[in-house]
């Protein structure tokens, strides 16, 4: 199933359209730092339970991979771009 989301900054304008169709991503936008995240292997937040502790650390995903889209949007947030829809 096909997803539409849009980066929004901090103005309120849509600067970046994502189509997310199950683990892959294609980034649309009119600025080149933005449409340079496409096929780019990003960092993902993640979080695990060990015992009483919680680990916070990151991972990297390639494109295709389970993860890549929450990827994309954890770098757009690092941007300074939320991401709605």
């Amino acid at each position: 199933m096909k997803k539409v989301r849009y980066g929004v900054d901090s103005s309120g304008k849509a600067v970046v359209v994502l189509m997310i169709d199950v683990n892959k991503v294609r980034v649309i936008s009119g600025e080149a730092r933005l449409a340079g995240l496409n096929g780019k292997s990003l960092t993902l937040r993640i979080s695990k339970e060990v015992g009483n502790l919680i680990a916070d650390g990151r991972k990297m995903v390639n494109p295709g991979e389970a993860g890549y889209p929450d990827a994309v949007i954890d770098t757009l947030e690092q941007m300074g771009i939320d991401v709605v829809g």
